[in-house]
């Protein structure tokens, strides 16, 4: 009996002590990054400058919503779900004026990007070749002047 209980305590304690806090996580991981689900399944996950505005957003479609739900849709955005959120998280207003190598493509391996870059931000579509025509896999939006670390 008393080698029964002795086992549950240390099956306890291991237990416990394999719990992964947040703090657990930053020190084997780095600094978490905050995710806003802003359509459904359509998440964007933020950078934080040290002064609290946002200087990087990734832009991405997941097949696990916040709601718990899982969606097995094809994880690529279109331009139809792209464009008026990059107008909405940033406006045309706060990007500045476009830049001279805005427009540039570039393909590297199995995947490619194509760059907006504007004076303020750039904003950065990344895609598979093979999936170029069938949607984006992620946009990368970043704040040249916000000092994202």
């Amino acid at each position: 009996m008393k080698l029964l209980g002795l086992a549950i305590v240390i099956g306890l304690c291991f237990i416990s002590s394999s719990a992964q806090t947040a703090n657990d996580l930053s020190a084997k991981y780095g600094a978490a990054h905050q995710s806003y689900e802003i359509r459904p399944g359509i998440f964007i996950t933020v950078k934080f400058a040290a002064d609290g505005r946002a200087c990087e957003m990734w832009l991405e479609k997941r097949h696990l919503h916040a709601s718990g739900t899982i969606g097995l849709d094809p994880t690529t955005l279109s331009p139809e779900e792209t464009k008026p959120i990059i107008q909405e998280l940033v406006p045309l207003n706060e990007r500045g004026n476009e830049t001279k190598s805005s427009g540039l493509n570039r393909i590297s391996g199995v995947g490619g990007d194509t760059l907006e870059d504007y004076e303020n931000v750039s904003i950065t579509y990344i895609w598979g070749v093979n999936q170029r025509d069938s949607g984006t896999a992620a946009v990368v939006i970043r704040w040249k002047h916000r000092g994202c670390n």
